[in-house]
């Protein structure tokens, strides 16, 4: 092989595999790189943003409040029963 050949060569093989990396590089995206992309952006996402080691427990508080009022204006909208004024009826 001369060196026209050779360089011929080169230039055909760099060519095939840039354009097999392309249609490799579709062909994921297309297919499980539609799940696992979104996948790895988000557990990116959550890594940078750690989260509030006291989240738990503002959840828990917050959903106490809102049971206690609740338990609150359950109460208060009971009338007195007609036996008494308890409002146990």
């Amino acid at each position: 092989m001369d060196d026209e050949v050779r360089s011929a060569l080169k230039d055909a093989v760099a060519r095939e595999l840039v354009a097999l990396g392309a249609l490799a590089l579709i062909l994921f995206a297309l297919g499980p790189g539609r799940v696992l992309v979104p996948a790895w952006i988000g557990k990116a996402r959550a890594m940078m943003n750690r989260a509030d080691p006291y989240e738990r427990q503002a959840r828990q508080f917050a959903s106490e409040v809102s049971r206690w009022d609740h338990e609150q204006a359950t109460a208060a909208n009971r009338k007195p029963a007609p036996g008494g004024p308890c409002g146990c009826g």
